[in-house]
């Protein structure tokens, strides 16, 4: 059976091509020069209204007019007191190609009544990054330039190549205070966004910088770009070498080899942990002597001594097993809680039969060791040995990791325990619990994690969202919907980027929010859909979308998504009752050139409404 939709879509389009005659964009539309004057003449007009955005959309228009007849009218637009005709002024410029537009926009850049990120570097995004960057670096060279640290910010949070060639201008900028500015925030940068840019400056900067920048990549920031860090080996300052040396061991390269096996051996306590971490994707024969030594030293920690262990896990020594056996029955509790812990990549499963009766040991760092050790390895007949344990545990620490055992062993007989781990009074034992339940991937969890939807913790609730969405994002828009008063923007962008189209119910549902940040996030998600999906929401919000906002975006939308069919939609909503709608389709009409709609854009001349006039002279001028 053809949907109602469907047969109601037709019908409406074929009333319009009867009515209205065919309407498709077409690659010349010309107008006659009676319309060309009476455009600009409107457009003129509208320029001195005493409607702040009517003077916008007219200044605006004049761009598409010859330079002859606006750029007077256009450069007295650039002392309006509004912003958004300011804006629309620089536009225009652009597009009459007078390069007034330069100083303009060093203009906008230097007013502090003007937010950059959401008012000024949009301006500067479609020059391209060459020109852009030159622009920014006149303004910002300037002595007098007001509060540069705006723009550090401001580019610092929008990242890419702008950010990478404005920030090398600036930290080379003759205005102290720029360059000042931009330095501080040079460390915190986005990551690999700016990884050009550290390549290039870097090595030049003090020890504490590059330092900064060092610990974010050791953390895994932008690692897989570090390359250029082997440079900062051969640094005077010790604790920029070491962690250069370990940025690159973390990669797999062995330029600081060297240096690591000299701090394993002889470094202080963390300088020991660093090397020997950093040395086991480069692991060789001679980084064992080291490794050992540590070991064999009653006095280390077990965080070192793990480190230490991996070292000889790498190496597969085989008179690693007798050695960590010995460990065992140590009387030191650091000793035998490392042992524990390397137990099962030693053995494996055959390690198990040791590795459960430890759950009941009365250190809790030995059990914490067995749990993770347990999970490591994850055999289902771990589970009734992890279960126990569990229910005897009283130490919140223990139980996360018995739990994290459960995600590993992923069968769905563990739902039966987890749905009483729910209730848990540990905020990280319950999102452990959510993330258990999620590893197991299986329609029995979805009533627990329905129930973790009321958790008090957002993060609780947000994980179980996510999880029950795995399960198949149609089947669960209901969770979803009474999630909408605590879901965040980015919450539903990561979920549409994993599930795509699978969201289109859940996008439906937040373009109905109440809140204004939401509904946006929900209009930005659409482009990941279908182009089908795409077509027939942007369809559905021009026509019955519940907001002005959603319909005048759903105008815009249809005109990118399908150019060659959105004429049909556009003539409909020219007599609109929503008078923003019906200038945002007149808009389109001019900027797709629709063929034969001149003459209908001509008599619009005449509405009673300025707005529509002015939308009407502007798309005329644009066939």
């Amino acid at each position: 059976m053809v949907p109602v939709s469907r047969i109601l879509s037709v019908l409406l389009c074929a009333s319009l091509l009867t009515l209205l005659g065919p309407l498709t964009p077409a690659a010349s539309a010309k107008i006659s020069k009676e319309m060309s004057i009476r455009a600009v003449q409107t457009l003129r007009s509208a320029t001195q209204s005493g409607d702040f955005k009517t003077r916008a959309m007219a200044v605006q228009g004049l761009g598409n007019a010859s330079k002859k007849d606006a750029l007077s009218t256009v450069k007295e637009a650039l002392e309006d007191p509004q912003w958004q005709v300011r804006r629309a002024t620089i536009d225009a410029l652009v597009k009459l190609k007078d390069k007034s537009w330069e100083k303009a926009i060093i203009d906008a850049m230097r007013s502090q009544s003007l937010g950059p990120q959401e008012e000024v570097l949009p301006l500067l995004s479609p020059l391209g990054t060459k020109k852009a960057a030159a622009l920014a670096k006149k303004a910002l060279d300037a002595k007098d330039f007001p509060k540069p640290d705006r723009y550090a910010r401001a580019l610092k949070e929008s990242g890419g190549p702008l950010m990478v060639a404005v920030y090398d201008s600036a930290l080379r900028s003759k205005n102290p205070e720029t360059k000042e500015a931009f330095g501080a925030e040079f460390a915190t940068l986005p990551l690999p966004d700016a990884s050009p840019l550290y390549k290039k400056v870097l090595a030049k900067q003090d020890a504490k910088t590059q330092i900064a920048v060092l610990d974010r990549m050791l953390a895994g920031e932008g690692l897989e770009q570090a390359d250029f860090v082997k440079k900062l080996i051969r640094s005077k300052d010790p604790t920029v070498a070491l962690k250069a040396a370990a940025v690159c061991g973390l990669r797999g390269k062995k330029d600081g080899a060297k240096l690591l096996k000299e701090k394993s051996a002889a470094g202080t306590r963390d300088e020991k942990l660093l090397a020997f971490r950093a040395m086991v994707p480069i692991v060789s024969e001679d980084m064992k002597p080291a490794a050992t030594a540590t070991l064999k030293d009653e006095n280390t920690d077990s965080e070192l001594l793990r480190a230490a262990y991996e070292i000889h896990v790498a190496l597969k020594n085989r008179k690693l097993q007798k050695f960590v056996e010995k460990r065992l029955m140590s009387t030191n509790l650091n000793q035998r809680a490392a042992a524990v812990g390397v137990l099962g990549h030693i053995l494996g499963r055959a390690s198990l039969n040791t590795l459960h009766p430890l759950l009941k040991d009365g250190a809790y760092e030995i059990r914490m060791e067995a749990a993770r050790a347990i999970g490591s390895i994850a055999k289902p007949e771990s589970l009734v040995h992890v279960e126990r344990a569990i229910f005897n545990e009283s130490n919140p620490k223990v139980k996360t990791e018995l739990v994290r055992a459960m995600a590993g062993i992923r069968i769905p007989s563990t739902v039966n325990t987890l749905q009483n781990l729910i209730y848990d009074d540990n905020d990280s034992v319950r999102l452990e619990t959510v993330e258990a339940l999620a590893a197991v991937r299986h329609q029995s969890t979805a009533a627990t994690l329905q129930l973790a939807l009321r958790d008090r913790s957002r993060e609780v609730r947000r994980r179980a969202l996510i999880a029950l969405l795995r399960l198949g994002p149609e089947h669960h828009i209901k969770a979803f919907e009474e999630a909408l008063g605590w879901v965040t923007p980015e919450d539903l962008d990561a979920m549409v980027s994993e599930h795509g189209s699978k969201m289109k119910g859940h996008i439906e549902l937040a373009l109905n929010s109440n809140r204004d940040t939401f509904r946006k996030s929900a209009l930005s998600a659409i482009p990941s859909l279908s182009k089908k999906l795409q077509e027939e929401m942007y369809a559905k919000l021009a026509l019955s979308g519940t907001r002005t906002e959603l319909r005048v975006a759903g105008v815009a939308g249809l005109r990118k998504s399908n150019p060659k069919k959105a004429g049909e939609i556009l003539k409909a909503l020219v007599s609109d009752k929503d008078t923003l709608v019906k200038v945002a389709a007149i808009e389109a009409l001019g900027g797709l050139k629709v063929k034969n709609a001149g003459q209908m854009l001509m008599e619009l001349t005449n509405d009673v409404d300025e707005r529509v006039r002015v939308a009407a002279s502007s798309a005329m001028l644009q066939l």
